[in-house]
């Protein structure tokens, strides 16, 4: 296998990096080891997928893979030019550590000429594909690819060395949480007296209801990232939702903030909000509520299925 490059191949091959050429290694199981950065252009996740090895016996073939199909000469979309070998998961949370503080930002030492501007801030999903992109325009693919090989080593031995792991005294809540649920439930309480005294039709009132627990949801939502920076940069929650691993604010907002509202199973809105998060725990009335949701999201998958 020495000096002889392979195709690998996943089905199904939608685009042109569902077969890529590499230099194969071999080693003791049965497992393909691929490489984290090529995931994504193979549309690969790790919960058994299978892919095609295609080895190239022919001499013509051999050059062709390895000028125009190995991995580190395709960091970038064939469809729209994108960056697509850019670190995900576990590989995010490294950068993230390394740099989460005060920073300032520099062109390099002292007297010394700076090729790319050094920014010393820190780098979450967002910035690293910045970054890479920038490489890649100075530097080129073949450059750009030893360098991103380095920094999966280097962020995966400081994922390791964290040592993530998650308690509940991690979900910090949000402290103007309270005030502003007794707002919303003062502006709710309101809202009524103008329906019952006939000021506003139901379907008014059903709107401006949802439009109050609404604006109070996104408002705990945009709280979440503060919160969390000024009690503690390096909380497990912050770093894996904030930094790319698990980047859905929706997740931890139901967490920390609140549920917020829910769907019926006919598609509407209802417009009693679940004011509780899943770190204090729901009320009988609350959990009813957000039953809903969960039983059309059952009847949806039976359906796929």
């Amino acid at each position: 296998m020495q000096g002889h490059p392979i195709l690998l191949n996943k089905a199904l091959t939608m685009r042109g990096l569902g077969v890529q050429a590499f230099q194969p290694i071999l080693v003791e199981g049965r497992a393909i080891c691929l490489h984290p950065l090529v995931c994504k252009g193979f549309n690969a996740d790790f919960n058994g997928d299978q892919m095609a090895v295609m080895y190239l016996y022919l001499l013509e073939a051999q050059p062709e893979a390895r000028l125009l199909m190995f991995s580190h000469m395709n960091l970038l979309s064939p469809a729209v030019e994108d960056l697509i070998s850019i670190p995900i998961q576990d590989m995010l949370m490294g950068p993230y550590v390394l740099t989460v503080g005060n920073r300032r930002e520099y062109g390099g030492t002292y007297g010394r000429k700076a090729d790319l501007v050094f920014h010393n801030k820190a780098i979450d999903g967002t910035s690293i594909k910045r970054l890479i992109s920038r490489l890649i325009d100075h530097f080129g693919m073949a450059y750009t690819s030893h360098i991103l090989d380095q920094v999966k080593t280097l962020v995966f031995h400081q994922a390791t060395a964290t040592s993530i792991s998650l308690r509940t005294d991690d979900l910090l809540t949000i402290p103007s949480k309270g005030w502003l649920v007794q707002d919303a439930e003062q502006q709710s309480l309101i809202l009524d007296k103008h329906h019952h005294y006939g000021n506003i039709h139901a379907v008014e009132k059903l709107r401006q209801s949802i439009e109050i627990w609404y604006a109070t949801s996104e408002y705990l939502r945009q709280e979440m990232n503060p919160n969390f920076r000024m009690t503690d940069p390096l909380n497990p929650v912050h770093i894996m939702s904030f930094s790319g691993p698990r980047r859905k604010a929706s997740q931890v907002h139901q967490l920390v903030g609140m549920r917020g509202l829910m769907l019926d199973p006919q598609g509407k809105m209802i417009d009693l909000s679940i004011q509780s998060n899943l770190r204090e725990g729901l009320s009988l009335t609350e959990y009813i509520i957000s039953c809903y949701g969960a039983r059309k999201g059952v009847v949806f998958m039976i359906k796929e299925h």
